[in-house]
């Protein structure tokens, strides 16, 4: 029977960042299942304050935990399957990636304890990349999510998220000495990462968003990283109402099987490369997440060449739209 506190001499037990780069300095490569997260690396910690916010879930904030727990199946099934469709997951696999939520006193505090969650998808990502890249896409997924560091999705890299002075040089240290271990990955490697780390940083970021929009009366709202004010709460529930409907997202690896250029919008059609459903997406090269002409000599390039390719799609209720793309490239030596 599996034991959660219990540590196996075999184990490696990482309760800081510098805990898992030290093991790095010292070992070429590792075995990622060997790792053990501390709850100092996996607790994410919700946090609801104002009057009326007690040891109690407001029926409208129970959305927002589903809404946390779908934002992880995604990045489990991207992460397995490599797309970010939940359908893809098993009933095995759901519970499997279940997340454990504590409801502490007080204003409304919970703590969502991952743990087991990172455990189980190493387990199922073993061997699809080096032990060494999996142990840092890991460990940096559960830091960002806990808001132990940021991540910037625009450089893609960490950053450190201390305030305290007394933690700022080590904050530092640890994001320089954890990025010159990702920018040594094979490129194969680092595109799960960065799409990985991406996907964590942007569920946490709408979760918060979510959080905003249903706590009016809130003196403020946090989790991880990301916390709103009152003023701050009260301008989310003002763009929410003013804006449309944010739309779902896919994202994870497609064939390209059809390209219409017959008008200055192309229509792709897109097939997945483990479920192998068909999804028909525009592409507007103004509309791309950076170079537009270079998006548009990837979708070329990749389906001259049959080759994969990583996207994220916004997904409408009259059109999909893409709104990034990049070749993914088979290591050749697996």
């Amino acid at each position: 029977m599996e034991n959660n506190c219990s540590q196996d001499t075999e184990e490696f037990k990482i309760t800081t960042v510098s805990d898992l780069l030290n093991l790095l300095e010292r070992q070429e490569e590792i075995d990622a299942t060997r790792i053990h997260l501390d709850k100092t690396l996996t607790t994410i910690v919700l946090r609801v304050e104002g009057e009326g916010y007690g040891a109690f879930i407001p029926g409208e904030q129970t959305r927002t935990l589903w809404e946390l727990q779908q934002s992880f199946y995604r990045l489990a099934a991207f992460a397995v399957h490599g797309t970010t469709d939940i359908r893809s997951l098993t009933t095995e696999e759901r519970k499997k990636f279940e997340l454990r939520i504590v409801i502490k006193e007080g204003s409304l505090i919970g703590e969502i304890c991952t743990d087991q969650y990172w455990k189980e998808l190493i387990s199922k990502v073993v061997g699809k990349m080096s032990g060494t890249s999996l142990a840092l896409t890991i460990v940096g997924c559960a830091v960002v999510a806990s808001g132990y560091f940021c991540f910037d999705s625009h450089n893609q890299r960490l950053v450190q998220q201390s305030q305290q002075e007394s933690d700022i040089s080590i904050a530092q240290q640890e994001t320089k000495r954890f990025q010159i271990f990702a920018d040594a990955m094979s490129e194969k490697d680092a595109l799960f990462y960065k799409a990985m780390m991406g996907q964590t940083d942007d569920g946490i970021k709408e979760v918060a968003v979510q959080i905003a929009k249903r706590s009016p009366d809130a003196v403020s709202v946090s989790i991880g990283s990301v916390r709103y004010d009152s003023e701050e709460i009260a301008a989310v529930r003002s763009r929410a109402k003013s804006d449309p409907e944010v739309s779902e997202s896919i994202s994870g690896l497609f064939q390209i099987v059809g390209v219409d250029k017959s008008n200055s919008s192309w229509q792709l059609k897109l097939r997945g490369k483990f479920d192998h459903e068909e999804v028909s997406v525009r592409f507007a090269p103004e509309a791309i997440d950076g170079d537009g002409d270079q998006a548009k000599s990837a979708i070329m390039k990749a389906f001259a060449e049959d080759k994969f390719v990583a996207v994220d799609v916004s997904l409408g209720k009259k059109r999909n739209l893409l709104n990034a793309i990049s070749i993914f490239e088979e290591d050749k030596t697996e």
